[in-house]
């Protein structure tokens, strides 16, 4: 490989599935939204070998993900999260008042 095409390591497991996926493909998610979005008939055979290895790492990734059940408790985790903010944002206005406003000086 070569030194300009050379990424710094990523520790993948410390990453959520879709930075995975990020990471594997070495292109963003919009982009690969993009490629997937190709209409596969009129593709020529680059471009549906590049639409087809996309789709594989994200099938494969996504299987994984379900059958280890990460993907729920990432979900899971997420909806904890959103729960929680609800929750607390409140109780952090009120032990936190947002300082008062000066009127602006003429």
């Amino acid at each position: 490989m070569h030194a300009a095409r050379r990424r710094a390591p990523t520790r993948l497991g410390a990453v959520g599935h879709l930075q995975r996926r990020s990471s594997i493909l070495g292109m963003s998610l919009d982009q690969a939204h993009h490629i997937l979005a190709w209409p596969t008939a009129e593709l020529d055979p680059p471009r549906l070998a590049v639409q087809g290895q996309v789709r594989h790492v994200i099938m494969t990734i996504g299987t994984k993900a379900a059958l280890d059940g990460t993907l729920g408790r990432e979900a899971a985790r997420e909806r904890d999260r959103e729960r929680l903010v609800k929750e607390l944002a409140p109780r952090f206005s009120e032990l936190w008042p947002a300082p008062p406003t000066r009127p602006p000086s003429t």
